[in-house]
C-alpha cells in the first residue's frame, strides 16, 4: 500500500510537466522518474523523508507563500506522517477512499490533512441523510434534498461528528444512517434551521416537537395559512413553543372559531404576530368563555371581534380570576351599564391593569373629591400607572408647579398623563416659556395645552398670533386657556382670514422663518 501511495503521486506528477498556475503561483513540474522500491521501509508505510522527496520535486516561486501538497488519490494509511517543502509536520488522518488522481497545491495550515477533502465527505453525509429521510420519515425527495440545503450547520455538524471515528474503506453512508438512528434523528432541527431558526431558537423550540417532522411541518404551514410570512414564524413559534406540542386539529378548530367572530385572515395574522400565545386559548363546549363574559356585559356580537383584536391577551385571561374582578373594580369607581360595555369595546386593556392598585394612588391623590374624575382617567389613560404617573407630576414640580397645581390640572383634564415627558411634555413646556414667553402657572387652567399637537396645532397659532401682534394686527393678548380650546375652524375664521396673504403662509408653513414670509416693510425691527 505504501508504495501504491509514493507511486500514486509521481504517476501524477509526470503529467504535469508543463507551468500551471495554482492559486497565484507557478511551479515548475520537471521529470519525475519511479520511485524505486527500495525507499520503501518497514511495516507497509511510507517514510515522511520518502513523501517529502517526490514534493521536493515541486518548486513554487520564491515570492509566494509556504506550500505543501497532498495526496488525494488513494487511501493514506493512519498514523503517517508527511513533510511538506516548508518543513511542517502533517497527520495524515484516515479519511475513507476517494477517487480523485491528482495533486492538490494549498496554502500551510496546520490542521491535518482531512480537510482538504471535507467538502467530499459534506456531500456523501448530505446523500445519506437524504436517503434517510425519504425512507424513515417518508420526507419527499425534493423537500428533504431543499432542507439538507438549507442546513448547513446541521451538516457541519454532523461531518465533525463523524470525522473523528471514520476508518479507512468505511461505508460512510451506512455509518451516517446509524449515527442518525441511535440520535433518533426525527428531521425537525434541520428544517427549523431551514426556515430561518438561530440555534438558540432551535434548542428552545426542539423539546416540544415530539409529534416529529410531519407534524411540526403541518403546524408551521397553518401558521402561514393564516398570512404569518416566513421572517416572522421563527419569533412566534419560538415566543409560543407549545403551540408545537399541541393537537394540529385543535388548532384548526381556534382559527375556524375566531374567522366566526368576524375576524378575518388579516386580523388573525396580526392577532398572532402580536401576541403568539393568542392561538393558546381553550374553547369550553366549543365556544370562548371570554365570548360569553362580554356578551354578559352587554357587549354586541359584532364587537366582540374588535375587542379581541385589540387586546388579544384576554383570550388566555381567567374569567373567573381576572376578568370578574376587574369589572367589579370599574363598577366601584362608577364603570357600570352602558357605559362599562363602551369602556370593554374600546379600552378593553384597562382589564389586564392593576386596577386596585392604580385606583387607590388615584384617592391618595385626591381625585375622587370630584365625581367622575377617576373613571375618566382611567378611560382616557389607559396605561396609566403609579410609576407613570409619579414620573410626570414630578416633572411638572421641576417646573415651578406645586404638587396641588398638578393635582388640580388631572383633575381638569387627565388625558395629559398619558403623554411622554421627554418627547413630549417638556417640549411643549419649553415652547410655552422660552418662545410664546407665556408662565408655566397657566397651565393649571389650560392643562389641555399639554395634549395639543406642537408641530400642527400650537405652533401655526401662535406663529400667526405673534405675526399679527408685530404688524399691529392684534388688540389684545388672549389666555393660554381660550386659543387653545377654539377649534381650528374657528380660529381661522377669527384672525387668520382677516390677515394679509404673507402671514396667511404663516398658518400653513409654521415652520418658515417670518423673515421670509412678511414683506420687508412689515418685518419687525431688532
Amino acid at each position: 500500500m505504501s508504495y501504491r501511495v509514493v507511486e500514486d503521486m509521481s504517476r501524477a506528477g509526470r503529467r504535469l510537466q508543463r507551468s500551471v498556475q495554482f492559486s497565484g503561483m507557478t511551479s515548475i513540474v520537471p521529470s519525475i522518474p519511479r520511485v524505486p522500491s527500495r525507499h520503501i521501509h518497514g511495516m507497509g508505510l511510507a517514510r515522511a523523508l520518502d513523501v517529502g522527496q517526490v514534493a521536493s520535486l515541486f518548486r513554487p516561486r520564491p515570492a509566494s507563500a509556504e506550500c505543501c501538497f497532498t495526496a488525494v488519490s488513494t487511501v493514506v494509511p493512519s498514523g503517517t506522517l508527511a513533510r511538506g517543502c516548508e518543513g511542517r509536520q502533517y497527520t495524515l488522518c484516515p479519511v475513507g477512499s476517494f477517487h480523485t488522481s491528482a495533486i492538490s497545491w494549498g496554502r500551510v495550515k496546520t490542521a491535518p490533512l482531512y480537510k482538504t477533502i471535507v467538502s467530499d465527505i459534506r456531500e456523501e453525509v448530505k446523500q445519506a441523510m437524504g436517503q434517510f429521510m425519504q425512507q424513515n420519515l417518508k420526507v419527499e425527495k425534493k423537500l428533504a434534498i431543499q432542507i439538507i440545503n438549507n442546513s448547513p450547520d446541521y451538516v457541519n455538524k454532523l461531518v465533525e461528528k463523524l470525522k473523528a471515528t471514520i476508518q479507512p474503506h468505511t461505508n460512510l453512508n451506512l455509518m451516517v444512517r446509524e449515527v442518525l438512528a441511535e440520535a433518533k434523528f426525527k428531521g425537525v432541527e434541520p428544517y427549523f434551521e431551514s426556515i430561518g431558526f438561530t440555534p438558540q431558537e432551535i434548542e428552545k423550540v426542539s423539546i416540544y416537537s415530539r409529534s416529529g417532522l410531519a407534524g411540526v411541518m403541518a403546524k408551521v404551514n397553518l401558521i402561514k395559512s393564516i398570512g404569518i410570512r416566513p421572517e416572522e414564524i421563527p419569533r412566534v413559534v419560538t415566543i409560543n413553543p407549545r403551540s408545537l406540542s399541541n393537537a394540529l386539529k385543535s388548532q384548526e378548530v381556534k382559527v375556524h372559531y375566531l374567522r366566526q367572530l368576524g375576524l378575518s385572515f388579516d386580523d388573525i395574522r396580526k392577532l398572532v404576530v402580536s401576541y403568539p400565545k393568542a392561538l393558546s386559548f381553550g374553547l369550553k363546549n366549543g365556544s370562548l368563555p371570554l365570548v360569553d363574559f362580554l356578551r354578559s356585559k352587554g357587549v354586541n356580537n359584532s364587537e366582540i371581534g374588535k375587542v379581541v383584536v385589540r387586546c388579544p391577551q384576554l383570550l388566555t385571561l381567567n374569567v373567573e380570576r381576572k376578568l370578574q374582578p376587574a369589572i367589579e373594580i370599574l363598577g366601584s369607581v362608577g364603570i357600570t351599564g352602558s357605559n362599562l360595555a363602551r369602556v370593554l369595546v374600546t379600552q378593553p386593556s384597562l382589564l389586564r391593569r392593576r386596577l386596585g392598585a392604580n385606583i387607590e394612588y388615584c384617592r391618595k391623590l385626591g381625585l375622587d373629591a370630584k365625581p367622575g374624575v377617576i373613571a375618566r382617567l382611567l378611560v382616557t389613560c389607559p396605561n396609566f400607572s403609579e410609576d407613570g404617573c409619579k414620573a410626570r407630576m414630578s416633572y411638572l414640580e421641576s417646573t415651578g408647579l406645586t404638587k396641588e397645581q398638578v393635582v388640580t390640572m388631572i383633575i381638569k383634564n387627565p388625558a395629559w398623563l398619558s403623554f411622554n415627558v421627554e418627547s413630549s411634555l417638556s417640549l411643549k413646556v419649553n415652547y410655552l416659556v422660552n418662545v410664546m414667553g407665556r408662565s408655566v402657572e397657566e397651565l393649571v387652567t389650560a392643562s389641555t395645552f399639554l395634549t395639543m399637537s406642537l408641530e400642527n396645532r400650537i405652533m401655526p397659532r401662535w406663529t400667526v398670533l405673534s405675526a399679527m401682534e408685530k404688524v399691529g394686527l392684534l388688540k389684545k393678548t388672549y389666555s393660554l386657556s381660550t386659543l387653545v380650546t377654539w377649534s381650528d375652524d374657528y380660529f381661522y375664521k377669527r384672525f387668520v382670514d382677516k390677515c394679509p396673504k404673507e402671514i396667511k403662509k404663516l398658518w400653513f408653513a409654521p415652520s418658515c422663518a417670518e423673515e421670509d414670509i412678511l414683506p420687508k416693510d412689515q418685518q419687525p425691527v431688532a
